[in-house]
């Protein structure tokens, strides 16, 4: 058995230049996405904000959201993050760690949030 060590970057829901706050240069990025136009130095999850896999409507949504300080109603229609633990939609028994990386990411922004 052996050991490895990995860097791991958290970013603010909707941080996708990385910068370190979510502004106008993320909107840039994000239009520029939507709309074909190469965004060089950025992959799919800098985008994918509500974890679906893919960048739509509801990423460019979600984004808004943040930018305009509102609570983030995701697909559902809720504002609570599904499988949150200790908050709404925790699934009982469900542990932190078995939490996929997007929904981990999702409930650390919430809780950041309140």
């Amino acid at each position: 058995m052996g050991t490895t060590t990995a860097s791991l970057t958290l970013r603010k829901l909707g941080d996708i230049t990385g910068d370190g706050s979510v502004g106008l240069d993320d909107k840039l990025q994000m239009n520029k996405r939507l709309n074909g136009l190469p965004t060089p130095g950025y992959e799919l999850r800098h985008f994918d904000l509500n974890g679906s896999g893919t960048v739509g409507l509801d990423d460019k949504v979600i984004l808004n959201q943040v930018l305009n300080n509102l609570p983030i109603r995701w697909s559902q229609g809720t504002d609570a993050v599904p499988a949150c633990p200790g908050g709404p939609g925790q699934r009982p028994g469900t542990p932190t760690h078995s939490l996929s990386l997007p929904v981990r990411a999702r409930c650390t922004a919430r809780a950041s949030r309140e």
